[in-house]
């Protein structure tokens, strides 16, 4: 990992969590992440560590009214606590942008890849270079699998967090 690019991602991930902390939000001690994990598992700083090796379902039946998110806020450098008040599309557009490196030239203009996942042909395009992990992990969690979600309902925080719900 370059060490100047580590530098400012921990910095602008600090500067992000010590805007939107608040009391029960989890944050890193110090407040920066674990560039040996290239800000991908920040475990180590975590002040809900002890957390990490329980299933949510079980960090949220002991934290009862506690948000998932702001619980495990800087858990990785994408996750990051905004606040109550959501926002799931401005969210989503933010974060793909974030993931893009000045190098992507567009959907599916990367090289064509195909894995064999437990049975099933995979085929995706490697449009950045984390896409060639992230798109067949989105795929064994079932996100690429036509899940019949009705979408529209991202546009509307209250409806699509019942969904989740529902889910």
């Amino acid at each position: 990992c370059d060490e100047g690019l580590a530098g400012s991602v921990s910095l602008l991930q600090a500067s992000l969590q010590r805007r939107q902390r608040t009391e029960e939000c989890g944050h890193l001690e110090p407040d920066m992440g674990d560039p040996s994990t290239m800000f991908n598992n920040n475990y180590r700083f975590h002040t809900h560590k002890d957390d990490f090796n329980k299933s949510v379902v079980q960090v949220m039946r002991e934290h009862p009214g506690i948000d998932g998110y702001c619980w495990f806020n800087g858990s990785a450098s994408y996750i990051v606590y905004t606040g109550p008040e959501k926002d799931y599309v401005a969210e989503a557009l933010a974060g793909v942008e974030w993931l893009r490196s000045p190098d992507y030239k567009g959907v599916n203009s990367g090289p064509e890849v195909t894995y064999q996942w437990e049975g099933d042909a995979v085929t995706t395009h490697v449009d950045v270079q984390h896409y060639v992990y992230d798109d067949l992990y989105a795929y064994s969690l079932g996100y690429l699998q036509g899940q019949g979600l009705d979408t529209s309902l991202i546009h509307n925080s209250t409806a699509w967090e019942e969904l989740s719900r529902q889910q």
